[in-house]
């Protein structure tokens, strides 16, 4: 099993693909890069957006940025949890 590469090596590849996304918008740039992403890529990559819009947000307070952080990365949990659930069990209600 091969160790995972660092995260500032994760954020490198994050930075090159979220770039390969804007600049060729295309099925295949995105059928390209489906499969290389983990659970520990999509919560550094969220992660990074809490981080910003923590930074960008409106309340001063170290409270609440840690907030908006937390909140954003419990939300994102939830939705994952709850789509994945829901994809889990489609086929069970039809049968």
């Amino acid at each position: 099993m091969s160790p995972s590469p660092s995260i500032l090596d994760t954020l490198s590849q994050m930075f090159s693909q979220s770039l390969q996304v804007l600049s060729r918008p295309s099925v295949a740039t995105f059928e390209e890069l489906e499969n290389k992403g983990t659970l520990r890529e999509a919560l550094i990559y969220v992660l990074v957006a809490a981080v910003i819009t923590g930074l960008l947000g409106t309340g001063s307070s170290a409270t609440g940025f840690l907030s908006s952080v937390i909140g954003t990365l419990a939300g994102f949990l939830v939705f994952t949890y709850l789509v994945y659930y829901v994809g889990q069990n489609q086929g069970e209600a039809a049968a």
